[in-house]
């Protein structure tokens, strides 16, 4: 959900920025290796809170069984990174790695509803 909102504020103030002369860019990808993010995310421990317990437990297992094989490699989003910033690309969006173009291609592929299904299904 935050990477989402993420790419929605940063749609938003792109347009807000742009007189200003301040361009804004979005990296999106699929997911790399190397970052040790299932290692680092914490996750809520108080007894108070139920509510998400089921969910969080889906996403702790998909974590877990993920194949690090189909994660791109992190130099990948240098590369990108470095050519926005050098403005040897000047592209808005800027899909990287086979992960994420495979996710931006199941994602044009197919109405909003059926990816969202899909998605729903595949991780949890």
């Amino acid at each position: 959900m935050s990477k989402f909102a993420l790419e929605g504020l940063t749609e938003g103030l792109y347009y807000e920025l742009k007189p200003f002369n301040i361009e804004l860019r979005l990296v999106e990808q699929g997911g790399s290796s190397g970052n040790q993010f299932a290692d680092k995310v914490v996750w809520n421990t108080d007894e108070k809170i139920k509510v998400y317990d089921e969910l969080i437990a889906k996403v702790k297992h998909r974590m877990k069984s993920a194949d690090r094989s189909e994660l791109d490699d992190p130099q990948l989003i240098v590369e990108v990174i470095d050519k926005l910033a050098t403005r040897e690309i000047n592209t808005f969006r800027n899909v990287v790695g086979d992960a994420g173009h495979a996710l931006m291609k199941m994602r044009n592929s197919m109405p909003i509803e059926q990816y969202l299904e899909t998605i729903a299904k595949a991780n949890l």
